[in-house]
């Protein structure tokens, strides 16, 4: 019977890695696995440090803890694909769309261009890139700040996503991230800096055409 433990740990690219110890009842003592992300890719180093790089890793033990037995199984993989599905009846300005995704948070949402550009109840695209900004940047501040050594107690961030007609269309101009900060024991200078860090390198970030701005504050 396998017996895992596992501790996480965060490598200097603010990045999760994991130690996993499995060992067998006929060996003295765990054999440890260890799971490091490194860039975009992720890499099983055998005690013999041979490293295999992975799309993906997967894991499947059972612990025994304090008499109990649990069984663990885990999958992380490197590259993700996300789907969401938008589907629209009639003209642009008099017509109606939903959306949906496979998470199933957007469940036939509706949006419209009321919903868009005036005040009709729905969501629209630059709410939902809001929404996404926010919480990829506070994510990726999360573990800018780990991986320092700090445990943030609160991140909370608004992200105000901005469209302007540009020529015979429209365009997104502005996304400016406004975060307060409750993180015990940390100094403004390291603070401002993880958090410019995060800004800068959080995905959404990285895909926006758009001027980025932070107003990062502690509390």
């Amino acid at each position: 019977m396998v017996r895992l433990s596992r501790q996480a740990a965060v490598d200097n690219m603010g990045e999760v890695g994991l130690a996993l110890h499995l060992g067998t009842p006929d060996r003295n003592g765990p054999l440890p696995l260890f799971v490091d992300m490194i860039g975009p890719d992720r890499r099983l180093s055998s005690p013999k440090n041979e490293q295999i790089v992975t799309p993906a890793i997967e894991y499947h033990a059972t612990e025994i803890r304090d008499n109990q037995t649990f069984r663990h199984n885990q999958t992380w993989r490197r590259n993700a694909i996300r789907k969401a599905k938008a589907v629209w009846h009639g003209t642009g300005r008099a017509g109606t769309g939903a959306l949906s995704s496979d998470s199933g948070v957007l469940a036939n949402t509706p949006y419209s261009f009321k919903t868009r550009f005036e005040n009709e109840k729905g969501t629209n695209p630059e709410e939902l890139i809001a929404a996404a900004h926010a919480g990829c940047f506070t994510m990726a501040l999360a573990f800018q700040l780990q991986g320092a050594g700090f445990t943030p107690t609160e991140l909370s961030t608004e992200a105000a996503v901005t469209i302007e007609q540009a020529g015979q269309g429209f365009a997104i101009k502005k996304s400016a991230l406004t975060l307060r900060a409750q993180v015990p024991n940390i100094d403004q200078a390291t603070f401002d800096k993880l958090a410019k860090d995060a800004e800068k390198n959080c995905p959404v970030s990285r895909v926006l055409n758009a001027e980025i701005t932070l107003d990062a504050k502690l509390g």
